[in-house]
């Protein structure tokens, strides 16, 4: 399993981007049970500037942190979640790129 960036809503500009990360779950099938069994972040990204904090002070602490969490939960929770999410980023994907064409004046 592994994430890539999505910037959580906040008042200002967040500061901290998810991070990349790479996951290894164990699946429990009978009980629909899942826990992440390893985590390794090798990359986190900030977004904006921000001169009153520490970045690398902040980002060492998440890489050393993150991995210790004890992440399990139901399976069929992480599914519907999984396929939301896909469901939406599908609909993101569908989303017209380019400015609607003036037909009046061709």
């Amino acid at each position: 399993m592994s994430a890539h960036p999505h910037s959580f809503p906040r008042k200002k500009d967040p500061l901290v981007e998810s991070p990349f990360f790479d996951a290894k779950m164990e699946i429990d099938r009978d009980s629909r049970r899942y826990q992440v069994s390893s985590t390794q972040i090798p990359n986190i990204k900030f977004s904006g500037s921000q001169h009153d904090v520490n970045l690398n002070k902040i980002k060492a602490a998440v890489i050393r942190e993150v991995p210790t969490w004890k992440l399990q939960g139901a399976l069929d929770e992480l599914l519907a979640t999984v396929q939301k999410i896909s469901v939406k980023e599908n609909r993101n994907s569908e989303l017209k790129q380019f400015p609607p064409q003036d037909h009046l004046h061709h």
